[in-house]
């Protein structure tokens, strides 16, 4: 018989979940008609995310080669290690709320509870902001221990102290951007004007924050109706008894966000602490390009997460298996024209951020390049863990990336500067996932491989390999890099379109074209992602 694993009601993925506490309140007017078929909200919704989140990967690269081309590469590097730091104690100000709102909303919005709603969104606003408060004044009372002492850097001291203002707005953004998901809808002169940048990048946090929070009361308010959002926003409060368990769901995920953090910018740290500043902006800029491919593993996983969720909670592990094949697929077709591009274009794009970035950023590129296969092949797979109850291993298994990184940084930067950082992070990658890997097959019994992956594969590592002959042999220019890169990107890409891709594949990109011009998709076969 013929499987059909995403057609079924998206309810029954959360069936588990209705026994929370929270008071279950129906609305006047339920909610009537058919469901959407899981794949078409999250085709819709992942699409989207991840339209936004290369939107915000390309802004976010424009604002650094501004501040890289103007202040060079020892006030980037400052400027980014500082963009870390705020990030790691944003992440603990968030006190996991931006994972347990989506899963709670998301539960009131199935089961149409207002009041569980009004409590996860009061939660979720006022907490983080609050503690993000907290921890602001810390990190500005702490900013001179932690410039000259952690980082052996005094001249961090002030861009410290303005980040510790965008903390709380930081938090605040975070938490409710991801809430919204459950309504599945240079010179010493120089030196101090550089701050500049940093209050751009203040304004714009609070900006989006405040945003994002009116966002989020909008889909509140439509949802139940002005009327009556009025009605009870005027009288109800939230109570202890239901807050209590987005915070308990919610403290157990705090260590995994910062883990994970701490392990991908670990190598941006250690060279704030052995090497210098300098060092770390090149290092930094070419890192920068490698942000497109966590952008598209976070976007897939967007996709994806919900819908493992669901077959998890009813244990159809075929479905898993087709699920996550799927996304892997998917997320190293997406990964390999870009980084082929990346990896033979690597001057001129290195270029961009200026002349002084020349030096060891190309190489850097280049190997973080290549690297970044790795990352695509990891897959949902850390995904799986927390969904399925193995929490635990992927909290050993993110503890053993930041231990093996921070050993590997120890022993190769102080030889090799910031190549030794570039190859501590895709050793320590490397050795993890594929041990990832290995232990999803060993808890779940799947694996993300296929026959489909292999020519793409094969293509990609034979242009990438005599592109760099050819380069090292002529020692062509740059627009020659370029035209290469670009040639070799297109030619994976056919590769991928002519051998990777099946019919499911296609319905499923079909789908993602009808549902971005607003045409109604009623039925998908299910084996659009076998």
């Amino acid at each position: 018989m013929k499987n059909y694993p995403l057609k079924e009601n998206s309810s029954t993925g959360c069936s588990n979940e209705s026994n929370v506490s929270f008071d279950q309140s129906s609305p006047d007017n339920p909610r009537n008609g058919s469901e959407v078929s899981p794949i078409v909200t999250a085709a819709k919704g992942g699409g989207l995310s991840l339209i936004g989140a290369t939107a915000g990967a390309l802004l976010a690269i424009i604002l650094q080669v501004l501040i890289s081309r103007y202040y060079g590469p020892k006030y980037y590097g400052i400027f980014v290690t500082c963009l870390i730091v705020c990030n790691v104690l944003q992440n603990i100000s968030a006190l996991g709320l931006h994972k347990a709102g989506m899963r709670f909303l998301s539960i009131g919005h199935e089961m149409s509870s207002y009041k569980m709603i009004l409590d996860v969104f009061k939660t979720v606003s006022y907490i983080p902001f609050l503690f993000g408060v907290i921890i602001a004044i810390t990190l500005y009372a702490m900013s001179s221990f932690i410039s000259v002492t952690c980082f052996h850097n005094p001249e961090m001291v002030a861009m410290l102290k303005l980040f510790s203002i965008a903390l709380p707005f930081f938090a605040l953004f975070q938490v409710t951007a991801e809430l919204s998901r459950g309504f599945k809808t240079a010179l010493q002169v120089l030196g101090h004007n550089y701050l500049s940048a940093g209050y751009a990048f203040l304004f714009a946090v609070i900006v989006c924050s405040f945003s994002m929070l009116m966002t989020v009361r909008n889909q509140v308010r439509n949802f139940m109706g002005p009327s009556k959002f009025h009605q009870l926003t005027a009288r109800y409060s939230i109570s202890t008894m239901n807050w209590k368990p987005i915070l308990a769901y919610s403290l157990p995920l705090t260590p995994f966000g910062l883990l994970f953090i701490c392990g991908s910018s670990m190598d941006i740290l250690m060279l704030n602490i052995l090497g210098s500043s300098a060092g770390v902006g090149e290092y930094a800029a070419a890192a920068r390009w490698i942000i497109f491919f966590s952008f598209i593993v976070g976007s897939l996983n967007n996709i994806f997460g919900p819908l493992i969720a669901g077959k998890l909670g009813v244990n159809k592990m075929e479905d898993v298996r087709i699920l996550n094949g799927a996304a892997t697929r998917w997320m190293l077709f997406m990964t390999l024209p870009i980084a082929v591009f990346l990896m033979l274009s690597r001057d001129p794009m290195m270029l961009i951020f200026g002349e002084k970035f020349l030096h060891d950023g190309p190489t850097v590129l280049l190997i973080l390049g290549f690297g970044s296969i790795f990352i695509a092949l990891s897959g949902t797979g850390g995904l799986l863990f927390v969904l399925g109850g193995h929490q635990y291993a992927e909290l050993g298994m993110l503890i053993f990336l930041v231990l093996l990184t921070i050993l590997l940084n120890l022993l190769l930067i102080p030889t090799y500067g910031i190549i030794g950082a570039a190859f501590s992070t895709i050793i320590s990658n490397m050795i993890v996932i594929l041990s990832r890997i290995l232990l999803i097959y060993r808890y779940f019994k799947i694996h993300p491989f296929s026959s489909n992956l292999v020519f793409p594969l094969a293509t990609f590592l034979i242009l990438a390999i005599g592109g760099l002959i050819v380069q090292s042999t002529l020692q062509t220019s740059n627009t020659l890099n370029l035209l290469l890169g670009a040639g070799s990107s297109a030619l994976v890409l056919l590769s991928i379109i002519f051998t990777g891709l099946n019919d499911n594949d296609r319905d499923l990109f079909i789908l993602f074209r009808n549902k971005v011009t607003n045409r109604q998709v009623s039925d998908v076969k299910t084996s659009a992602v076998t």
